[in-house]
């Protein structure tokens, strides 16, 4: 009985709208009938789920165009509609080209280029028939090509015009035989920041780019941690006091009238523990009460009720600290018989939004009528919104102080979609992972807290954080991807204090950052706000996370540590490299510059890492076997097996672990040797879905590395997409036949 194939490839079939029908033509070319202008034929895509390829004559279609619910699977060739207003008997032609090949390819983007390119030079060339194309006409075609990889398309576009059946034979015969030579440069060709540009490759940042996004994200994750903490301090200390509380008016009050820099900070840590203890009070109300119990205290508060409200609650919440403070001091005295407060207030409660403290404080603050007091609050509503650096990278400030959107005391406590936005982008700047992974981190595994999940292989104390990604050959199926995290580092300390706050604000919540992808939400904003730019002084205008150098902290800041003794030697150096002084260095003067050293080290470690999961091995793309006497294995050949370095200090006369050899640079890699590396993928594969913990120990590096060798030979060889394809072939082929093993079965103790 043959093995299941997870990577067998399906067979495609011509369907028309009531069955499935297979349609032989006289060129054997699909048949192609427009309906009412129109054309729909079944698909396979390169994920393997079925599409639908739609021709249409009458409109040019746009997929995004198409309601949301209609437009999965599918695929509207952009050049048809353009090309048969010219010549419906090419378009056609070529139309019918496309359902051949994709009787035996699966659609992918790539397909349909050369069709494109076809289509425009008939446009310029304003050709009338296929039949008119010559081999000077095809090398005009070729010429014009501006694309990356030229010689690529230059074979994809011989292999489309091979199954024109009206190209005379000679002259396909001429175009087959075509060999593919680079233009030779001229002072008139294009630069490579003009070509950069039309090809819209998403090219890594820059040094000078990552460390602003670097530094500004970990100033205003800085800020959060000091504020969230420094409430928790005074709420446990001996000075705290509420606004609430006779006695914290008072003082409230003296040290917004007196004014100033201290007194102001004082002031605005009344609000912060105040808007603490409130919101969190209303998390457990909306966290811990049934239906029934909401609609009660909804009453006990629409009816002014608020003495009620206590004795009606469940035994936990009776006890809970915030909860009386809430019900006890807060309701009356914020809302009390005031129809407008009170809906404002349930609002919020019933919609999970966060309650705004100067809400709370407004009715008690419409009776300090004194002029004094007047003028400096609207002295210290300005000040709270310009001392935090985190309030102005998300927001434009109003002159008058009044602004729209959360309020700096949520942002501040972590309240906000801004502080997963904000753990997301530095996780990926100091991990290299992407934002799929990061989104996909659960809450929980098995019950038990994603902070509580150890590493148990990592060198010092550490959390293994688990994302998902689409891997795997096919990229069929998401796979689990951990990351290691030490719990000394600054980046754990920050999601910690996420943590906190989520369990009590979303105590269901299944992954471990809330929302839709905020990360797009935010990333524009920061971007604007934060003025992160270019070394030539251009502003980036929105933040791409797919262009983040991986394990970047480590790898750019330690030069800035190299010859640094304290902090006010990294300002300057930063400063006067970046010639952006009042943000940077402003920031800077705070925990943050220390905060961002310490996160350095985690980076250097993990820069550290990478470096082991390089090839080593010599990669011989353009050479099919090797000519010299050298030891033959499985994936490569050995040059040395007397002395092999796939790890260091290995004290062995010879070498006879063929499973190591891609990270060994004695070994050399052959064209020969790629079907051997895809099988051998296959077996990866295998383990990660049966024993992913087996994986992560034994199989993951030799996994990465075998990845990394098909994607070389594929980019670097001259011919490979076509090697890939081949040796993609015999590896399923080898795979799908229980009678065939191209390798023999790992082996590992524990499998």
């Amino acid at each position: 009985m043959a093995r299941s194939n997870r990577f067998s490839k399906k067979t495609i079939e011509t369907k028309d709208s009531d069955k499935t029908l297979s349609v032989e033509t006289f060129d054997r070319l699909p048949s192609f009938n427009l309906i009412d202008g129109e054309f729909r034929q079944q698909i396979y895509k390169s994920d393997g789920t079925t599409g639908t390829i739609i021709f249409n004559s009458k409109k040019e279609l746009i997929v995004k165009q198409f309601p949301i619910a209609e437009r999965k699977g599918l695929v509207v060739p952009s050049w048809f509609y353009g090309l048969y207003q010219h010549n419906a008997n090419i378009a056609i032609e070529l139309a019918r080209v496309l359902l051949k090949i994709l009787e035996s390819k699966n659609f992918h983007s790539g397909i349909t280029k050369p069709f494109l390119n076809i289509s425009e030079f008939i446009l310029k060339k304003q050709l009338s028939a296929l039949s008119d194309l010559n081999l000077s006409l095809f090398d005009e075609m070729i010429n014009d090509i501006e694309y990356n990889r030229a010689k690529a398309l230059c074979r994809d576009i011989q292999y489309v015009l091979a199954h024109c059946p009206t190209i005379q034979a000679n002259i396909n015969s001429e175009i087959q035989a075509y060999i593919f030579a680079h233009k030779e440069s001229t002072p008139e060709e294009k630069t490579f920041a003009e070509r950069l540009a039309k090809a819209n490759v998403t090219n890594d940042y820059s040094d000078y780019v990552m460390f602003q996004i670097y530094a500004y994200t970990s100033a205003c994750l800085s800020e959060i941690e000091d504020s969230y903490n420094d409430t928790i301090n005074f709420l446990e200390s001996d000075r705290y006091d509420s606004f609430f509380y006779e006695t914290g008016a008072k003082l409230y009050k003296t040290l917004i009238t007196e004014g100033g820099e201290d007194n102001f900070a004082k002031a605005f840590e009344i609000e912060l523990t105040d808007n603490f203890r409130i919101n969190r009070a209303v998390d457990k109300l909306r966290g811990t009460l049934n239906d029934v119990d909401k609609n009660q205290f909804v009453k006990f508060i629409e009816a002014s009720e608020f003495k009620s409200i206590i004795p009606a609650l469940p035994k936990e919440l009776k006890l809970d600290p915030d909860v009386i403070f809430l019900c006890k001091n807060v309701l009356k005295q914020s809302l009390g018989n005031i129809v407008d407060y009170k809906n404002m207030f349930l609002s919020r409660f019933k919609s999970g939004k966060n309650i705004s403290i100067q809400f709370c404080y407004e009715r008690k603050l419409r009776h300090w009528k004194r002029t004094a007091f007047r003028q400096s609050q609207q002295s210290f509503s300005k000040w709270k919104l310009q001392h935090y650096f985190i309030y102005r990278a998300f927001y434009e400030l109003n002159q008058s102080g009044k602004q729209t959107g959360e309020t700096v005391q949520n942002v501040l406590l972590g309240r906000t979609n801004m502080f997963d936005f904000l753990c997301q982008q530095l996780l990926m700047a100091i991990s290299g992972r992407n934002k799929e992974v990061v989104m996909s981190i659960p809450a929980r595994i098995n019950d038990i807290n994603i902070l509580e999940n150890e590493d148990r292989f990592a060198s010092e104390k550490s959390v293994e954080l688990i994302g998902l990604k689409t891997r795997g050959h096919h990229r069929v199926a998401k796979q689990p991807e951990s990351l290691s995290l030490p719990i000394n580092s600054p980046m754990f300390r920050y999601i910690e204090i996420l943590d906190k706050v989520r369990q009590i604000q979303f105590p269901n919540r299944t992954t471990f950052f809330v929302g839709d992808d905020v990360y797009k939400f935010w990333q524009k904003k920061f971007a604007i706000n934060t003025e992160i730019k270019e070394r030539n002084g251009n502003l980036i205008g929105t933040i791409d996370s797919t262009r983040f150098r991986k394990v970047f902290t480590g790898e750019i800041l330690h030069k800035y540590l190299e010859k640094i003794s304290n902090k006010d030697d990294l300002i300057r150096a930063v400063a006067s490299d970046l010639k952006n002084s009042i943000p940077l260095v402003y920031l800077m003067q705070s925990s943050t510059a220390e905060t961002m050293i310490a996160s350095a080290i985690i980076g250097l470690q993990i820069k550290f890492i990478e470096h082991h999961l390089q090839v080593a091995a010599t990669l011989k793309v353009n050479e099919a076997k090797s000519i010299n006497d050298a030891a033959k294995r499985f994936l490569c050949d050995c040059i040395d097996p007397r002395n092999p370095d796939y790890a260091e200090n290995l004290n062995i006369d010879y070498c006879k672990q063929f499973d190591h050899c891609l990270g060994c640079s004695k070994a050399e890699v052959y064209r020969e040797h790629l079907p051997n590396i895809i099988y051998r993928c296959f077996q990866y594969e295998q383990v990660l879905l049966l024993n992913k913990d087996l994986y992560d120990t034994a199989y993951a590096l030799k996994h990465h590395l075998a990845k990394q060798v098909i994607e070389t030979f594929v980019t670097k060889a001259s011919d490979g997409q076509q090697l890939h394809e081949h040796a993609f072939e015999v590896a399923s082929s080898a795979w799908d036949d229980p009678d065939t093993y191209l390798l023999p079965p790992l082996l590992h103790p524990n499998a």
